[in-house]
């Protein structure tokens, strides 16, 4: 008895926390038992750690060849050309292990929103403009944004809001190889504001769009993607009360609309 509802606990959380139904009926198809269970987190730590593994090997790695460089013994070439290039390789992992570092921390973290009143379309011009818009520009990416420019401002996590917007643009500049475009568009609705990336890359298909948001579960070449991007952005959407639709075609590029309650502060005469 405690066993199936103990088998029963972990499906129900499994299909809410990641919305993933196939694993949540194969654990009630299954009956598993705690002493089972225990085995799904284990497999989650598991995997966390070999994602970091791959950019700390390739730090120690690097530096032992820096340091075979400089050791006179080796006769390496040691000029300040081949060490930077070499220092530029630690740096590039150093910042991989730290992004899959804080997406796993954003994943286990259920901190409350702190709300703000927010410009949506001024976000997304801090997301996209500089640095990023500059990668486009030299990737061949033309970023073309349509924004309603009467929306109003509602309450947000502008930090939270920030990070899934730059979550959904990266992945649609990795999802085009070559020339391409990507749009963002802006409008409000009756209840809500809606923002929708679309980009005209490689595309999903059926079996890899009912997965996106599940940890871990990733398109993208080994190495290149983490599979955590999603399944973060889709618990600070939803923490909120939005929703995140998707429409793909493969090699059609992919669609992605975030709905946003319209919120206000309260006292201010407004819902």
């Amino acid at each position: 008895m405690l066993g199936s509802m103990a088998g029963y606990a972990l499906a129900r959380f499994v299909f809410r926390k990641w919305k993933n139904k196939d694993i949540a009926v194969w654990i009630l198809s299954n009956r598993m038992f705690p002493p089972v269970a225990i085995l799904i987190p284990y497999f989650l730590i598991m995997r966390s750690l070999r994602l970091l593994d791959q950019p700390l090997a390739i730090i120690i790695a690097t530096s032992g060849v820096v340091r075979d460089m400089l050791n006179p013994e080796f006769n390496l070439d040691a000029s300040p050309g081949n060490i930077t290039k070499q220092l530029d390789i630690i740096d590039d992992a150093a910042f991989r292990a730290r992004k899959i570092t804080r997406q796993l921390l954003d994943l286990g973290r259920k901190n409350a929103p702190r709300l703000t009143l927010c410009n949506i379309n001024h976000i997304i011009d801090q997301v996209t403009s500089g640095i990023k818009e500059c990668e486009f520009r030299v990737e061949d990416i033309e970023l073309i944004r349509n924004y309603d420019p009467d929306l109003p401002a509602i309450l947000l996590d502008e930090d939270q809001i920030r990070q899934v917007f730059l979550n959904l643009i990266n992945n649609a500049g990795d999802a085009i190889s070559g020339q391409g475009t990507i749009s963002i568009s802006t409008k409000k609705s009756e209840k809500d504001i809606l923002v929708t990336i679309a980009d005209t890359g490689a595309g999903m298909s059926p079996e890899q769009m009912k997965q996106i948001f599940n940890p871990f579960y990733t398109t993208k070449e080994t190495g290149k993607g983490t599979g955590l991007g999603l399944s973060v952005s889709l618990s600070i959407i939803e923490a909120i009360g939005g929703t995140i639709d998707v429409q793909s075609l493969k090699g059609s590029g992919s669609e992605f609309t975030i709905s946003l309650p319209i919120k206000y502060p309260k006292g201010d005469g407004l819902e």
